[in-house]
């Protein structure tokens, strides 16, 4: 926590987690309070959690190829769009409206995660990771303890537009932040492979050893 880059990069990260998780629980809650169903709440998770195990692999690919800073602050960008969706959603027939927002939030935080992952590596030093990781997990498990409690209460006392209004202000104080990191991304040769190869590369690792 000695350096500019340090201090953004934190708080960045634990600002668009804090947004997640508010979001997360209340639009959950906001679906069940539409349609009356358990079942169609239940469908809010499945949305925003379905994206990772097929946006994950490719994530990788778009991290490798694109300076991470720019691909981490372009996906928190259109994660903050996206939330504009939600605006106007009134009824039952709306609900298919959080879903398709919650979707592409979902895959835009898979994208932003792997951004996140790889500009750490760049914004500390190897020494570092463990310190950094350590606490950045004890942090966000804390923030999945108390957060979903803020939210619920928001959306009981304000409803879902200061949810969202919370939410678009968390990550638009992270992107600030992240645009004061100043690093030098260095990218390393490798062989040319087909993107499939590479998507992959991390299941056959793991199959390997």
């Amino acid at each position: 926590m000695r350096t500019r880059n340090a201090i953004a990069y934190i708080f960045g990260t634990l600002l668009t987690g804090f947004g997640d998780k508010v979001l997360f629980i209340a639009a959950g809650i906001w679906v069940r309070e539409l349609t009356g169903s358990n079942a169609s709440a239940g469908l809010t998770f499945f949305f925003y959690i379905a994206p990772s195990m097929v946006v994950g692999p490719l994530a990788g690919l778009i991290v490798d190829r694109f300076p991470r800073r720019w691909v981490l602050i372009t996906a928190n960008a259109l994660s903050t769009l996206s939330l504009l969706g939600l605006i106007g959603v009134h009824g039952a027939s709306d609900v298919w409206r959080i879903y398709l927002v919650i979707l592409i939030y979902g895959a835009l935080a898979t994208v932003s995660s792997a951004a996140g992952v790889g500009l750490r590596t760049t914004v500390f030093d190897p020494e570092q990771f463990g310190s950094v990781n350590g606490l950045l997990s004890t942090v966000s498990e804390g923030l999945r303890l108390v957060v979903p409690l803020i939210g619920a209460g928001l959306f009981v006392l304000a409803g879902a537009m200061a949810v969202i209004t919370v939410d678009i202000g968390t990550y638009i104080l992270a992107i600030g932040l992240f645009l004061f990191i100043r690093v030098e991304e260095q990218h390393e040769a490798s062989t040319p492979q087909h993107w499939r190869v590479q998507a992959l590369a991390g299941v056959r690792h793991i199959v390997a050893t």
